[in-house]
C-alpha cells in the first residue's frame, strides 16, 4: 500500500500516478509494506530537516525508516517508512541536469525506498551502486507520464 500526500499546495501533481508508479517499484523489488511519500516545499523540508536531523537546509529528499523513526502518525508494523520529497528541489534540479520533472521526481521515489531498505550512499563506493540501482528502477518505469502540471 502507497500513500502519497502533498503538502505543497500551490502544486498540481498526480498523487495517483505517483502511488501506482511506486508500486511498480516496490513489486519490482519484492517488498510488502505499506509505504507512504509526503511532498513538501523547500521550507518545509527545512524544518523537517531541522528538527529530525538539526541541519538548518533544505534537501531533495529524506527517508525515514518506520515505524519507530517517524513518529507523526500510528502505523502498523508492517510499515516501511516515509519519504519525503522537496517539489522544489525536483524543479530546480531537473532543470539544472536538463531532465523532466517527472523522472526527476520518481528518481527521488526510487532513491527514498532504496534507503528505507537499508542502502546506504555515504561513501563513493555506495554511492556508485545504489545509484545505478536506483536509475535500474528508474528505466523500469519509462516512459515516466506526466506528473507534475
Amino acid at each position: 500500500l502507497v500513500q502519497v500526500t502533498n503538502s505543497k499546495k500551490r502544486s498540481k501533481i498526480s498523487l495517483s500516478k505517483i502511488q501506482k508508479l511506486t508500486e511498480r517499484l516496490v513489486q519490482n523489488l519484492k517488498v510488502r509494506a505499506e509505504l507512504h511519500i509526503t511532498l513538501v516545499s523547500d521550507s518545509q523540508m527545512k524544518r523537517i530537516n531541522r528538527l529530525y536531523h538539526g541541519t538548518n537546509t533544505t534537501t531533495d529528499v529524506l527517508a525515514f525508516p518506520g515505524p519507530q523513526n517517524w513518529p507523526i502518525r500510528n502505523h502498523p508494523p508492517s510499515f516501511l517508512g516515509e519519504i519525503v520529497i522537496s517539489v522544489d528541489r525536483v524543479c530546480a534540479y531537473a532543470k539544472r541536469f536538463s531532465m523532466g520533472h517527472d523522472e526527476e521526481l520518481m528518481r527521488y521515489v526510487a532513491h527514498g525506498i532504496l534507503h528505507l531498505l537499508g542502502e546506504r550512499d555515504d561513501k563513493p563506493e555506495a554511492h556508485k551502486k545504489m545509484y545505478a540501482r536506483q536509475e535500474r528502477l528508474i528505466n523500469l518505469l519509462k516512459p515516466i507520464p506526466k506528473i507534475i502540471f
